[in-house]
């Protein structure tokens, strides 16, 4: 749920302040950078600890630092503070993923892997569908009666300067308000990741 408002909702932050859909689309690329790390980094000392419990919490929290200034970001925030916190969000996120796959893992049956991975990916694309339909209601409803605006963000562009600004502030308060419901998720998953049990890591098949 968290990656797909990510993904849709956030290079709408560069999109008021005058930048094409290109260009706000390639300053997202610090979060795919930050995911992959994330995830590698994860996968790694899970590899040479054995352990997760804090890992996984610690992951958690990254994402959660990571978007919390995402949700106070304005028109005029400078660049390098938006690219810092995308990849602080993607590193959070990409370790998320890897915990939470070699959790599930370490507490089955090496018979049941397939099934579980599977679950995951399953939960995985419903919370994206699940996602996108809240975040979109809530941007919708937010930005309200500035339709034109709610159904192409193209008649952005054909607004006068006077009320080009005020529909771009509209839009902003419309964004973070996705922002803070996204960062209430993330704040709930952390606590999830508290209530985790730690199960041992082998190195064999037959966990010996």
């Amino acid at each position: 749920m968290i990656l797909s408002n990510s993904t849709f909702k956030l290079q709408y932050t560069f999109t008021p302040s005058g930048y094409s859909t290109t260009q706000a689309s390639l300053r997202l690329t610090p979060f795919a950078i930050g995911t992959s790390i994330g995830s590698l980094e994860a996968g790694l000392i899970i590899n040479a600890t054995g352990k997760y419990n804090t890992l996984g919490q610690t992951v958690m929290l990254t994402f959660v630092q990571g978007v919390l200034p995402v949700c106070a970001f304005r028109l005029t925030t400078p660049l390098f503070p938006q690219l810092f916190n995308f990849f602080m969000a993607g590193s959070g996120y990409g370790g998320t993923l890897t915990v939470t796959l070699l959790v599930l893992i370490f507490s089955a049956d090496h018979s049941e892997h397939a099934v579980i991975t599977s679950a995951t990916y399953e939960f995985r694309s419903k919370g994206s569908t699940i996602g996108t339909t809240i975040g979109s209601s809530i941007f919708r409803n937010v930005l309200g009666l500035i339709w034109r605006l709610r159904e192409m963000f193209d008649e952005f562009d054909r607004l006068s300067e006077v009320w080009k600004g005020k529909a771009a502030f509209a839009y902003m308060d419309a964004l973070h308000t996705v922002l803070w419901a996204e960062l209430e998720l993330g704040v709930l998953a952390f606590q999830c990741y508290t209530q985790e049990r730690e199960h041992t890591q082998h190195k064999t098949l037959d966990r010996k």
